[in-house]
């Protein structure tokens, strides 16, 4: 099982500071599509190559 959560979680509780997401943001290296599966767990697909296939995932998984 793999669950997922996004920064506002552990700044609420005061396991993260408010400004350290601001600066991840601020950052010249700041990639809105990175930032998301990092901070929001958004997921985004995979990319050419990638050790795990997404489509793979998805057709082969079964809900019980």
């Amino acid at each position: 099982m793999v669950l997922g959560g996004t920064w506002r979680t552990p700044v609420a509780v005061g396991l993260q500071s408010k400004t350290f997401i601001t600066d991840q943001k601020n950052e010249g290296t700041y990639n809105e599509a990175s930032f998301e599966r990092e901070y929001e767990s958004k997921w985004s697909g995979t990319v050419e190559d990638a050790f795990f296939n997404g489509e793979h995932f998805d057709r082969n998984r079964k809900l019980l």
